[in-house]
């Protein structure tokens, strides 16, 4: 576990998963403002908690202290300072690890509040437990995951095993620093961060720059990936806040405007597909089947594709 100035929600945190673990290693962000952190997490048992200096990046902090753990350790774990085990106990996890004996585990994470771009009740599965047998390492500036380092190891989907996002006061600070970090990975052409900056442009409600990033990507993109999905979905639901006017309508408007000045997306499936969605919810029907069936001629059979054809029961 990091702790950085989580004070707050860390107790609710350290009391939800007593019992689960042997040993717990805590790095303390060493600012003035952690000393109440530090002084509380070394109140429990088995817990070995340092100072630590913040290096700049989520995945160099989590990865000083995965490298202190045991290496005798059966499994390795991993917690954020703000999530609070909801469900099962901690002795049925231990009894769950001991007699499955997976090689790692996807967890559910649910989320108590608005956090960002990620909205109430929402919930995603993160690999939380792996065991020692197969190495990780941490990998990522903001979105980090702990990467299999050798043989690669699919973890085991156990949404029964629930951790609950409680709510950050500091969620337009995060905003702004994970903006920053995605800002310096595309200068360096690293990473096309686009979508998830328009997230987060519009968890902090600058709406207009949210939709341009968004417009970024959906031109300079020229694979067929979820991330084209996800571009596309957040101009959706930015549109689908405004009350001045239809979704649909704001939606069908800019689309086509872009269409209209880079004709070449129109090879591109996806953008193809939600052309058909908009004509459809528009009552354009004929339009609809149109762009759908170019959309199927386009597709093919990756995972991000599959909604096409999952479609084809609207405009039969």
């Amino acid at each position: 576990m990091i702790v950085r100035e989580d004070y707050e929600n860390l107790q609710q945190s350290l009391d939800s998963i007593q019992g689960i673990y042997d040993e717990l290693i805590i790095a303390v962000d060493d600012r003035p403002e952690s000393d109440k952190c530090f002084d509380l997490v070394n109140c429990y048992p088995n817990v070995k908690a340092f100072r630590q200096t913040w290096p700049g990046r989520f995945d160099s902090s989590r990865q000083e202290v995965l490298n202190l753990v045991n290496p005798e350790s059966d499994f390795i774990g991993c917690c954020d300072s703000d999530e609070v085990l909801i469900s099962p106990t901690p002795v049925e996890i231990r009894k769950y690890l001991a007699e499955v004996k997976p090689e790692a585990v996807n967890l559910g994470i649910k989320y108590k509040s608005d956090v960002g771009p990620n909205l109430k009740g929402q919930t995603y599965l993160r690999t939380k437990i792996w065991s020692s047998k197969f190495p990780r390492k941490w990998v990522g500036h903001v979105h980090e995951y702990p990467k299999c380092n050798g043989i690669y190891v699919a973890p085991t989907p156990n949404a029964g095993i629930v951790f609950e996002h409680l709510k950050i006061d500091h969620k337009d600070y995060r905003s702004k620093f994970i903006i920053e970090t995605m800002m310096k990975e595309i200068s360096t052409g690293t990473v096309r961060w686009y979508p998830y900056l328009a997230q987060e442009f519009r968890s902090l409600k600058k709406f207009e720059a949210a939709i341009n990033y968004c417009h970024l990507y959906v031109i300079l993109e020229n694979s067929e990936d979820q991330h084209l999905k996800v571009a596309l979905d957040e101009v959706l639901f930015i549109f689908d806040l405004s009350e001045k006017e239809d979704k649909w309508v704001l939606f069908q408007g800019w689309l086509e405007s872009i269409t209209y000045e880079y004709p070449e997306i129109q090879d591109k499936s996806v953008i193809c597909e939600y052309l058909a969605m908009t004509y459809y919810y528009l009552d354009k029907k004929d339009k609809a089947k149109t762009w759908h069936q170019k959309a199927v001629r386009l597709s093919d059979e990756s995972q991000e594709q599959k909604f096409i054809t999952n479609n084809d029961k609207f405009y039969s």
